[in-house]
């Protein structure tokens, strides 16, 4: 009689904590749900822990080898994000430098075409001079100034260093919120004024 009484109290037992179990991982799977809903729209989301909406013993094997899987992801998908905007950071600093150098090389380029302009108009006035004095004019033409070429515009993929988490290479990942890294320009404008200066 006593034997039957604990037994069928362990039955109890086991039906209550499967009870709890079943509504603490619905509780986890739910969580795990309205996050990932509000992760959309803002990159990759966090995943779920459990995708299948079946209830999952807390005790099991196969729950907790899950649970330890989707910790582990968790925490490369942090390191890699950091990795990334750290890379993000350093290539919008050596952009910035980029960006404000190019406002001085225009500078200076518009200052060489002036001086170039000038140049050639002085020896064109002198050897109109002497044509009109008949004088013989040996006067060489002026070489114009080169141009300051343009050098390449920083790119993000450049800035990217593979990801090592625990002793594994996990790569550098994709582009950060769809960032435009073109090469933006060139220096064609430069080539063209080099080549329409040197004419008489």
């Amino acid at each position: 009689m006593r034997k039957t009484e604990s037994l069928q109290r362990r039955v109890v037992e086991l039906q209550a904590s499967n009870i709890l179990n079943e509504a603490y991982c619905n509780k986890l799977r739910f969580q795990l749900a309205a996050k990932e809903e509000k992760q959309k729209g803002k990159g990759k989301g966090k995943g779920k822990l459990m995708g299948d909406g079946l209830p999952r013993m807390l005790t099991s094997n196969e729950f907790y080898k899950k649970v330890i899987e989707f910790t582990d992801w968790q925490k490369r998908e942090e390191v890699r994000k950091q990795a990334q905007m750290d890379s993000k950071e350093q290539w919008q600093a050596v952009l910035r430098e980029w960006e404000e150098n190019e406002v001085a090389r225009k500078e200076e380029n518009e200052a060489l075409k002036e001086r170039n302009k000038n140049a050639l108009k002085v020896w064109q006035d002198s050897k109109k001079a002497a044509t009109r004095a008949k004088r013989c004019f040996s006067q060489l033409k002026p070489t114009p100034e080169k141009l300051i070429p343009q050098p390449p515009r920083p790119r993000l993929k450049d800035f990217k260093a593979p990801v090592v988490y625990e002793g594994i290479e996990l790569g550098a990942g994709d582009d950060l919120d769809g960032i435009g890294d073109s090469s933006g320009g060139s220096g064609s404008e430069d080539n063209q004024d080099n080549g329409s200066e040197a004419s008489d």
